[in-house]
């Protein structure tokens, strides 16, 4: 199911394999796998998008 209005979804950031941040992020759509996104001054990039418990649970990767 693909959501069109805003919503939160919870992150987890890595930098290559460390976890170097996580909480919750208000956009304005779902991203879709591929997407980049800023962060705290920082381009990531979407690798999974995944649905846990009651939210949208994103995997981010720094862009080198």
């Amino acid at each position: 199911m693909r959501m069109t209005g805003p919503v939160i979804c919870v992150y987890h950031a890595y930098d290559g394999d460390e976890l170097v941040a996580t909480g919750r992020l208000p956009l304005e759509r779902l991203p879709s796998v591929g997407d980049e996104l800023r962060l705290n001054g920082r381009l990531l990039v979407v690798r999974d998008v995944a649905f846990s418990g009651d939210s949208h649970v994103l995997t981010l990767e720094r862009l080198r």
